[in-house]
């Protein structure tokens, strides 16, 4: 139903309100008119533009055989005009209201397609959620031992990193082997043994080297091998400082 439409209903229901009124009261001034006396009643009714109540009284007065509906009947056309107007301007402005109305109304079903829009699409979201969430559960429940097992090989891990740290710390460090032992036999003293002499109670060891003659004591160092014991007058021992190695020695002479 459009606006116009509901504007002629209410046209029609204004005028059908305005004849029962215009009835009651066409019974009410013909019940007053019998009641009191013709003149005190139409100097007491007001007069309306258009309507001379004076005149129809006097007349109704004058001629009792008159009918009283001829009289009222300006009475009720007068009314019926004033009724009219207003009705019309009643409607009117039920119009305006009613366009004011739908115009609202447009907005709102506009809004409401846009939320019934948006709800659609969240449902549907909602629904592939719901489709999806059983094969998830799967998956998660899948993980737990998983992750239990990792957790157990982690404890596991730990504790051999930890054996190993001690194991580790309690290595010690041992003397590197000589990788070459089948040649310390083959080291010799670049000196030979010249002779074995005795200072104020004290031995030396007389060595030769290339033409050139030392005296060196028991303990020093010379040409890379230490002296040792030194025996007067037969031996002397000397060994070398890197290998360790031991000789002894005795005059060449």
């Amino acid at each position: 139903m459009n606006t116009k439409t509901h504007v002629e209903s209410a046209r029609k229901a204004i005028k059908i309100s305005i004849v029962a009124v215009i009835a009651l009261l066409i019974t009410v001034l013909v019940a007053s008119s019998l009641m009191f006396s013709v003149h005190s009643g139409a100097e007491s009714i007001p007069a309306k533009p258009g309507i001379n109540l004076t005149a129809i009284m006097a007349d109704a007065t004058q001629n009792p055989g008159h009918s009283t509906a001829e009289g009222i009947k300006p009475i009720n056309a007068s009314v019926h005009n004033v009724f009219d107007s207003a009705a019309g301007d009643t409607a009117t402005q039920i119009e305006t209201l009613m366009t004011k109305l739908a115009g609202r109304t447009g907005a709102i079903e506009t809004q409401l397609k846009a939320l019934g829009a948006r709800l659609e699409v969240l449902a549907a979201s909602m629904e592939s959620t719901r489709k999806h969430l059983p094969a998830l559960e799967s998956q998660i429940a899948g993980l737990v031992p998983q992750l239990e097992a990792l957790k157990r090989r982690q404890q596991t891990l730990l504790a051999l990193q930890q054996s190993l740290s001690r194991q580790l710390t309690s290595l010690t460090v041992t003397k590197q082997p000589n990788l070459h032992p089948t040649k310390h036999h083959l080291i010799k003293p670049p000196f030979t043994l010249a002779a074995i002499d005795l200072w104020d109670s004290h031995p030396y060891a007389v060595l030769e080297r290339l033409g050139q003659v030392t005296r060196i004591p028991a303990g020093e160092t010379w040409a890379g091998w230490r002296i040792g014991v030194i025996r007067y007058p037969d031996t002397v021992t000397v060994e070398h400082i890197h290998t360790g190695k031991v000789k002894e020695m005795k005059p060449h002479g």
